[in-house]
């Protein structure tokens, strides 16, 4: 297994969703559907490097907030893949294509499977 810090900082790919931000401000996507992700995507992102820093110096002091930021990653992830999925062609033609297509069907069920290790990593 991958130790804790490299577990956290590895989430740092979530940056990519700045791309959905570009597409709500060229009115690719509306915003109620891609802010949230994005906005979320990026608070996520930005903090991995400084979650995973703070962990590798004293992983103890961080669980309750390694436990939270775990559990909004999630919630975020499966935001991007439902809200998707339920409005299809209708609101998330966007990312349908490819390749933004990767974010709900790939990315964020990767993210949910890391957050998930992690938290179970804490329990340990």
């Amino acid at each position: 297994t991958l130790p804790l810090p490299s577990l956290v900082g590895i989430q740092t790919y979530r940056l990519a969703s700045i791309t959905l931000v570009i597409a709500v401000a060229n009115e690719a996507l509306p915003p109620w559907l891609g802010l949230p992700i994005a906005l979320g995507d990026l608070a996520v992102g930005l903090s991995a490097p400084l979650l995973a820093r703070a962990l590798k110096e004293d992983p103890g002091s961080y669980a309750i907030i390694t436990r939270s930021w775990n559990w909004l990653g999630m919630v975020i992830a499966a935001l991007a893949m439902l809200a998707t999925t339920a409005t299809g062609k209708d609101a998330g033609y966007f990312l349908t294509l490819y390749p933004l297509v990767l974010i709900p069907t790939y990315l964020a069920p990767v993210s949910i499977l890391l957050h998930a290790l992690t938290l179970t990593e804490i329990d340990r």
